[in-house]
Formats: C-alpha cells, structure tokens, sequence
C-alpha cells in the first residue's frame, strides 16, 4: 500500500498548529500515524477471492456446515443431519407443471422449491443425478390420475423414513460429488 502524502503534510500542519512543534517533528510524527494506518488498513479481496467465498458460503448453506472438501471440485458432506432433516442423491426428479417433484410412488410425487434441489455428478462413478433436501415437516405426498414415469418401478410407496433409511445407506457410503 503506498503512503498518502497529501494527507501526511495535512497531518502535519495540524500537529504544527495544536502542539506547537516544529515542522521537522510534526513532518516525523505525521509519517508514523500514516505509516501505521497503512499497515492496519485490511487488504482488499480480490475477485476470485470473492467468488471462492461465496461458493464455500452457498455449499454450507445447501449442505451444511459440515461440508468437506476432497479436492477443488469434489465434496463430502453428511446426508442426515437430524430425523426431520436429510439430504439424498437421486435420479427420481420429474418437472411437473414447471416445479420439480420427488418421485416416491407410481403415482405419487411430492412437490419441491428450487433451494431445495441441486444437480450433482461424480465422473468416477458415472453419476449425474439431483441433491434433494427434504424436511419432515413439509414433507408432503400428492396423489396424480396418471403414472408419473413408466420407466420408474416402485415396490411400495416410499414415504420420509423410507428416504432417511436411504439417507443412512448413502451417508456410510459417503459418496464424494461435485456440483454441476
């Protein structure tokens, strides 16, 4: 950072006129104050700085603040954080009407908000599919006329604990992943 010298002789002509210094003295104080405020002033972000906090910021607000990362793109993170909180990776995601639903029957969906949804990868393992956060309390199961999606196969409906078993399963294997 570089020293103000305008603001130095400012400086030093008030310290001149209040204590009654002279010039020489009131030059050398006014120059350590700005040398110290120099020194104290915190140093701007840059942009990419900027855009790397933000980034690590919305993964914990996502994924919690227990979020992990493996490496620059891949992340761990821990699915269930409570019994009405969980987070799962899945490929039952249809768009209905323009909103995302959860497939959990052969026709039963449940509704979500797009904070609620994220897409996700792993290139190892092959996998694109959505990171789904759900909570129990707004966990809510609609019925449609039709069958959602004939390519999907459903032994029993599934409802919130059948997904928080999943969660677990998917929490022990702690499958690492990266966001699209």
């Amino acid at each position: 950072m570089k020293i103000n010298k305008s603001r130095v002789f400012k400086r030093a002509h008030q310290l001149r006129k209040t204590e009654k210094i002279s010039l020489k003295s009131a030059l050398i104080r006014s120059w350590k104050i700005e040398k110290e405020n120099v020194k104290n002033k915190p140093k701007k972000k840059t942009y990419s700085q900027y855009l790397k906090e933000l980034k690590e910021k919305d993964l914990k607000y996502f994924y919690g603040d227990d979020v992990k990362k493996v490496t620059n793109k891949y992340f761990e993170f821990k699915r269930v954080k409570d019994d009405d909180n969980i987070i799962i990776i899945t490929n039952n995601i249809k768009t209905i009407k323009d909103s995302f639903v959860l497939v959990v029957g052969e026709k039963k969906a449940v509704f979500l908000k797009d904070w609620q949804i994220r897409e996700v990868r792993n290139y190892y393992k092959d996998l694109n599919a959505y990171a789904v956060k759900l909570n129990r309390k707004y966990f809510k199961i609609y019925t449609f006329k039709n069958e959602i999606d004939e390519n999907l196969y459903f032994e029993k409906d599934n409802n919130f604990d059948d997904l928080l078993e999943i969660a677990k399963l998917q929490d022990k294997e702690n499958l690492r992943i990266a966001e699209n």
